[in-house]
């Protein structure tokens, strides 16, 4: 068996944070009071926020593939 180190990651404590965040935020939402009926008129759409995940990955993967293809072209010029 691996020894797992119980130091946490600064990955895992955003992680935990933002879950937090996300848990209080959904409970709000399902018990409806007014600040979180408030707060989800200001929230973008599903489909906003779909498109946004899209364009995102889209950016990234360009981004990844464009350092691939210099990486690939150095490599053959040396």
């Amino acid at each position: 068996m691996t020894d797992v180190s119980q130091e946490s990651c600064s990955f895992c404590y955003r992680l935990r944070a933002y879950l937090t965040v996300a848990g209080f935020l959904i409970a709000g939402i399902y018990l409806q009071p007014d600040w979180a009926l408030r707060l989800a008129n200001h929230m973008p759409t599903a489909m906003t926020v779909g498109i946004g995940i899209c364009l995102g990955a889209v950016g990234i993967f360009s981004i990844k593939l464009r350092d691939h293809i210099r990486e690939k072209d150095g490599d053959q010029a040396a």
